[in-house]
């Protein structure tokens, strides 16, 4: 469905806002350990976790070598202290989040040396891939991917891709990976997978001040949710059951459409990432 002028100018006033507010807490170094329950936020994480993940970089099955090149990659820069900083950097903690186990065995990624690696992401799933405050596409995501290429003297090349798109993108080899907190629980079968190297939550939000505390709260309810995102799998797999009790559930382009639903009464909660909503909660005072 193509977005109305208006609400496409919406859309951009509320990129811009999260961008510009993003911009000033990283420079005051405050996000790391922010709460989602602050009164002065605009939404509320509820405490209640769906489904326990990781994310992982997938690439067309069958493609194992260069899923071991970058694993390698990451293991290398994990160990120069990149990671870390990067962590510090986007409010991440480092010693909670960070899953990753470097190959038990050195890889040789030496045939890899001046190839490109054509990434896929979302470039509205902050704190892992968003539009800055500059106009330009950045994140944790983004920055590890190109520490890994040029550890590996790799040349990167991202392009934002409708995610709706990416498994065609992926198998048609406009792109070869999909690195952007891409959930690997489930999905072992379709993609081959890197190894897992961050732990997130499938979890809930709320307008602040929202009566609902619980899943159970949300029977009745307009819940909304990504397009083809881990949630959206999740509703229509595990917790089926759950979605049948809610009044109506709607998927949207974006997480940040999703979140606009909230922000206007259109919808009573967004079903998503932890990551994602604790770095919108954070900054959306």
């Amino acid at each position: 469905m193509r977005e109305t002028k208006r609400r496409k100018d919406m859309k951009k006033k509320f990129v811009a806002i999260v961008a510009v507010a993003a911009a000033l807490v990283l420079c005051f170094g405050i996000l790391a350990g922010c709460s989602g329950n602050s009164s002065k936020a605009k939404y509320t994480l509820l405490n209640e976790t769906l489904q326990d993940e990781h994310f992982a970089v997938a690439f067309k099955l069958g493609d194992t070598e260069l899923a071991d090149a970058i694993d390698q990659g990451i293991a290398n820069v994990d160990k120069e202290g990149t990671v870390k900083k990067l962590c510090e950097k986007y409010g991440i903690d480092y010693a909670k989040a960070w899953c990753f186990k470097a190959p038990a065995t050195a890889v040789d990624t030496s045939g890899f040396k001046g190839k490109t690696l054509k990434l896929g992401f979302d470039n509205e799933f902050p704190p892992m891939g968003f539009v800055g405050s500059d106009g330009k596409d950045t994140g944790f995501d983004l920055e590890l991917a190109k520490a890994v290429c040029d550890n590996l003297g790799m040349t990167l090349e991202a392009q934002a891709i409708d995610w709706n798109a990416k498994d065609s993108l992926l198998e048609s080899g406009v792109i070869n990976c999909i690195w952007n907190g891409f959930t690997a629980e489930g999905r072992e079968s379709a993609y081959t997978l890197s190894t897992n190297y961050m732990t997130n939550t499938q979890t809930i939000a709320v307008k602040a001040g929202s009566p609902i505390k619980s899943s159970a709260d949300l029977k009745g309810k307009n819940v909304v949710t990504q397009s083809g995102s881990a949630a959206f799998e999740l509703l229509e797999g595990d917790l089926a059951s759950l979605k049948a009790t809610f009044g109506n559930v709607a998927s949207v382009p974006s997480y940040m459409d999703a979140l606009m639903q909230v922000d206007s009464g259109a919808a009573d909660a967004v079903i998503g990432d932890s990551v994602l909503l604790q770095y919108y909660i954070a900054n959306s005072k």
